[in-house]
């Protein structure tokens, strides 16, 4: 199993102010260097720059979200830090109105090396068969109680592309930036990170690549 590149992110959800966060406050502010990489959507100029920090995390700021992506490597170190920009960006920007913060992980398996392939047969599929419509994608979406915070964890088998794909949603309700402060403590990105892979483990007998040549 792989990780989906620029699937770990974290969203926080309200109306930000886009002419604040410039490429030199976020440096400053929030990525603690005051010359960062700056990168623009080739023929989309109504898109936003993004911003790289030295740390190799994308900060992607737009008027209605601010996104933080992680990169290569992965690692802890990597979503501790994306945990203390987020709690710099909520303590210099108190005042933003803010409805809620998503922590996301998505996850992809060659479907040939998926031992519960059948999940995706699902009750009425033969009946859709016999009218000769086939399908391209199957998707099984559910969502659970964690810690009293929805996780929403949806599951796609994609035939054209041959993949199993799994997407963790971890959702918080908030209505202040002070909430983020109190919410995101330097592991929290981590340990919901555990929980996914804790998951893909034990329900679906799955575990990341890099986990496995670790064990060999």
């Amino acid at each position: 199993m792989k990780i989906i590149d620029g699937s770990w992110s974290v969203v926080i959800v309200g109306k930000w102010n886009r002419y604040i966060l410039t490429p030199q406050w976020v440096g400053k502010n929030i990525f603690n260097q005051e010359n960062i990489e700056v990168q623009f959507p080739i023929n989309q100029p109504e898109l936003a720059p993004r911003y790289k920090s030295p740390t190799n995390i994308i900060f992607l700021p737009a008027i209605h979200k601010c996104q933080f992506i992680a990169q290569e490597p992965y690692d802890d170190t990597m979503l501790s830090n994306i945990s203390q920009y987020i709690r710099k960006l909520a303590s210099m920007l108190e005042h933003t109105p803010v409805t809620a913060l998503g922590i996301n992980f998505g996850f992809e398996e060659e479907s040939h090396n998926f031992q519960q392939i059948d999940m995706f047969n699902l009750t009425e599929s033969d009946r859709y068969i016999d009218m000769g419509l086939h399908a391209t994608l199957t998707g099984i979406n559910r969502m659970f109680t964690v810690d009293n915070h929805p996780l929403n964890l949806n599951v796609e088998f994609n035939q054209e592309r041959n993949k199993v794909i799994f997407e963790f949603n971890f959702h918080y309700n908030i209505t202040i930036p002070a909430q983020i402060c109190e919410l995101v403590t330097p592991n929290l990105i981590i340990d919901n990170k555990k929980k996914a892979l804790s998951i893909l483990h034990d329900i679906y007998e799955l575990q990341l690549e890099i986990d496995k040549e670790d064990d060999q």
